[in-house]
């Protein structure tokens, strides 16, 4: 049976606006890093973030997180609360409540998406959303096991699926999702991660019978880049916005393809940008809801970074780094943020 779990919302007194512009919305993703709370589920091997695991999880440090999740999300609207928030490696619902009640954002009108997936470490994917810029109309999980050419009895983590109805009127569709990663090897694991895209390409194809005439937005951590097979073939996401088909997808993050100077992730000397949005062709027309073709942006303020000792440069501030605790850490990822715009009626 679908259900919907949603957290009661609570008056926004002391953040710094209690509304959003007229005519747009900021949507964010953010890979916030093993959230876990300091409970063991027997289902999950969660283990290590407990008090008595290998990373010392304790309250102080649990709520310490929470913390700094809600600053990032805080200052990712730059002046306000983005309307939509997109979040991977989230436990269960018990962080996200937490996250609202025991963080700055006690005082926000959030409410929540989620669902419990099979990932055998117990993280999933979440969408926060404002309810006065985005009034949910469904919301669902689309489960995913691996058929036996692709791996025998395996499952991975659910996609998300939630359509709402936008302050102007019109209809949006966003789609999480937390690809498989390259663990064991890029080409190994290469098979997963494209039988995953083609199931979001089908949910994708979906959404748009359901919904005609609505408006589609992808986003997650692709643990790939965008100019990857998996995205090009499996997905079939464009790195060019022109002449897009009726239902064409437009990968927002074309202009990092290739690049290994800046993303939203880096391993050893290379960033690389696998956290990415993708908007269906209607976006990019100036009526109704509409994107830039550019408007994708990484959010790298200062304090998300600290130097990189060994590979130069900076790199993305986490919680733990080589095992050891940083109080002042985020996440090993960097969010990214889009503007959803339409045109005022005044």
């Amino acid at each position: 049976m679908r259900t919907v779990r949603l957290l009661f919302p609570l008056f926004l007194l002391l953040l710094p606006s209690a509304v959003f512009p007229k005519n747009g919305l900021r949507v964010v993703w953010y890979n916030v890093e093993n959230l876990f709370d300091t409970r063991h589920d027997s289902l999950h091997n969660d283990l290590e973030f407990t008090p008595e695991g290998k990373r010392s999880w304790t309250s102080g440090r649990y709520y310490n997180k929470l913390n700094q999740v809600a600053r990032v999300l805080i200052a990712s609207g730059r002046g306000e609360l983005p309307a939509l928030v997109g979040m991977a490696e989230v436990e269960n619902d018990a962080v996200l409540r937490d996250l609202l009640r025991s963080s700055p954002l006690k005082t926000s009108d959030y409410r929540v998406l989620h669902f419990e997936s099979p990932d055998v470490r117990g993280i999933d994917v979440a969408l926060l959303y404002r309810p006065a810029a985005f009034r949910l109309l469904e919301g669902r999980r689309v489960g995913i096991r691996y058929p036996d050419s692709v791996s025998a009895g395996g499952k991975t983590r659910d996609l998300l699926v939630a359509t709402g109805v936008v302050p102007n009127g019109d209809t949006l569709s966003v789609l999480l999702c937390h690809a498989p990663s390259k663990r064991g090897g890029a080409e190994q694991s290469l098979p997963k991660r494209m039988y995953v895209m083609q199931r979001l390409r089908a949910e994708l194809d979906a959404v748009q019978a359901a919904y005609p005439g609505g408006y589609l937005l992808v986003m997650g951590d692709f643990n790939d880049t965008p100019e990857s097979e998996c995205l090009r073939d499996g997905l079939r996401a464009s790195l060019t916005p022109e002449a897009l088909p009726e239902h064409g997808l437009y990968n927002m993050a074309a202009r990092w393809a290739g690049c290994t100077s800046e993303g939203s992730y880096k391993y050893k000397a290379e960033w690389s940008m696998i956290d990415q949005m993708m908007a269906s062709a209607g976006l990019l027309r100036p009526t109704g809801l509409y994107v830039l073709p550019d408007g994708l942006r990484i959010m790298h303020d200062d304090f998300l970074l600290m130097p990189d000792t060994r590979y130069l440069g900076s790199k993305p501030r986490r919680s733990y780094s080589n095992q050891f605790y940083d109080a002042e850490g985020f996440s090993d990822h960097l969010p990214i943020y889009l503007d959803i715009r339409w045109q005022s009626a005044e």
